[in-house]
């Protein structure tokens, strides 16, 4: 029996379904994975049409170009009963759940959003 090289044994399809981007205004790339359902957002600064039907956001970094539509992509997927994740750099997690309250209370309803802290590496 063969040993199973790894590189061939998985051989993951990614494909760039669109991306949105002015420089210091908005940033959002969707990123469409192999299955259904492993598309991923890197950044969440517009939120086009496409990005709803998106479960996973990668933020860069803080910016308001990068991260400055994160909560109202949550309230169009919570319109479709998903909660979304969003992986945030570990210094705005505190600003978006401020931001995340203030819509709420304008929303005058709940908006469900995953915050996970992400750690830079120093290495």
């Amino acid at each position: 029996m063969q040993p199973t090289d790894i590189h061939e044994a998985y051989q993951p399809q990614l494909s760039v379904v669109g991306a949105w981007t002015k420089a210091g205004v908005s940033s959002c790339v969707h990123v469409k994975g192999i299955n259904k359902g492993d598309d991923l957002l890197l950044d969440c600064g517009t939120c086009e049409p496409s990005t709803f039907s998106v479960k996973a956001v990668l933020v860069t970094h803080g910016h308001i170009d990068h991260a400055g539509c994160c909560i109202n992509h949550a309230r169009g997927l919570a319109l479709t009963n998903k909660t979304p994740t969003y992986y945030v750099p570990e210094q705005i997690v505190d600003p978006l759940t401020t931001a995340l309250h203030a819509y709420e209370a304008m929303n005058e309803a709940e908006i469900p959003m995953d915050i996970q802290s992400v750690k830079k590496d120093k290495t």
